[in-house]
């Protein structure tokens, strides 16, 4: 007879419930998670804080307290059981669903390798020829140049934006508004030739004196990263840092 197992994934780790192990040696929940309770300090020792947890209430239902343990965690506890053949064979579909669950999270750790650049091509290119060919008179400053090293820390992280995202375009529109509101003199905005790696060339950008670069960086920091980059990330990004762990897929063993 076949059983099947669910072996979730929580900030990666694999881990199995204690409701389902009840199941698998055939006894009480309440009866494992009381044996769970007496040997929690050594266990803990040994292999780490145990993970409790609170089921959702059902109806008028009591809520009930289970414990998601690690694969050493569980392999623990599983030495206090009886050596039933139920326990047995317990024991051996939990080493598989371990396996296969570490199977599983290699696989997703591959294919999110190689589904996406490690580092935006365009990105690169831009800050080459930047550092290449652009002279920026002394006195000034330009927007790519700041917020590159935000860009760049970004792909590290996972937030893979888009080869054609030209999020300097956007930030320094939104700057021109701000100078303006801030009543700075616009008619000191020079510019300089910006070298583009694909079809768009060169292409003329502003720079800005620098005595607004203190301005710049305030209202880069506080106001335009918190209220309007998280937008344009989401629209011009391949994959954003997901913001809840994924479950593994239930594995039948």
């Amino acid at each position: 007879m076949t059983h099947g197992l669910t072996i979730i994934l929580e900030d990666s780790i694999p881990l199995a419930d204690s409701r389902e192990i009840a199941k698998q040696l055939g006894i009480e929940h309440r009866s494992f998670f009381r044996m769970i309770l007496e040997y929690q300090q050594e266990v803990e020792e040994d292999f780490g804080i145990l993970r409790f947890k609170i089921a959702e209430i059902k109806r008028r239902g009591q809520p009930q307290k289970y414990v998601l343990l690690t694969e050493n965690q569980t392999y623990a506890y599983m030495s206090y059981s009886q050596n039933t053949p139920q326990a047995r064979a317990c024991k051996r579909l939990l080493v598989k669903a371990f396996a296969e669950a570490r199977e599983q999270l290699h696989q997703l750790e591959r294919q999110q390798q190689t589904s996406l650049p490690p580092i935006n091509h365009l990105w690169q290119k831009r800050l080459a020829l930047f550092n290449e060919r652009t002279r920026i008179p002394d006195g000034y400053w330009c927007v790519f140049n700041e917020i590159a090293a935000v860009c760049w820390s970004l792909e590290f992280q996972g937030a893979h934006l888009r080869e054609d995202a030209v999020p300097d375009i956007s930030v320094g529109q939104m700057w021109c508004k701000h100078a303006r509101h801030l009543g700075l003199d616009l008619s000191l905005v020079r510019q300089y030739p910006h070298h583009y790696p694909d079809r768009r060339g060169v292409q003329a950008a502003n720079i800005y004196p620098n005595a607004w670069l203190g301005a710049f960086r305030d209202w880069f920091q506080t106001h335009y990263l918190k209220h309007h980059f998280p937008a344009y990330l989401k629209a011009h990004a391949l994959a954003l840092p997901s913001p809840e762990p994924q479950p593994l897929p239930r594995l039948t063993s």
